[in-house]
């Protein structure tokens, strides 16, 4: 019931690999929790879904609803599948707020102990298979959303830069 279309494209990441080494161990000790990239790339999509407010919609009965909030959907991989747990009001959090609540739900999604409430309602969605080496993907859209993020590997190399 949905066009499935995707866009690839590569990003450098050496600012961003060097932030989050420069914020991972005051992160830990002050907060109790690791920041990854996963985090910086959440919460850079949700500030980006209130910027761009039809990617964080719906198409239902005929017609496109837009959300002022964003609940974000964190597919988790399970020995039995994939779930969704659903980061509520993502747009509300810090960095911090949201790669804990992240964390936090793939940990109950990995034990199952995820209610199903909070494995509904997503506005927009991520998923990662960097950490399988895997660089490209189509992900699976999770309907009404009209979007999804797949984020893939990351890995060092050259890179011509000018003249």
């Amino acid at each position: 019931n949905s066009a499935q279309l995707t866009i690839t494209m590569k990003a450098d990441l050496t600012d961003l690999l060097s932030l989050q080494k420069q914020l991972a161990s005051a992160a830990k000790e002050r907060f109790g929790t690791k920041l990854t990239i996963t985090h910086f790339v959440s919460r850079a999509a949700v500030l980006a879904l209130q910027q761009h407010p039809h990617l964080n919609s719906a198409y239902q009965d005929e017609r496109i609803i837009t959300y002022s909030h964003v609940h974000l959907g964190m597919a988790v991989s399970l020995d039995r599948g994939l779930v969704v747990p659903v980061i509520r009001h993502a747009e509300k959090l810090s960095l911090i707020e949201l790669a804990k609540q992240v964390s936090e739900s793939a940990e109950k999604a990995r034990q199952g102990n995820m209610a199903s409430d909070n494995l509904q309602g997503s506005t927009f969605s991520i998923t990662n298979l960097g950490a399988y080496g895997i660089e490209h993907f189509t992900p699976i859209l999770n309907p009404p959303e009209t979007g999804i993020l797949g984020i893939g590997a990351s890995y060092d190399t050259p890179v011509y830069k000018g003249e």
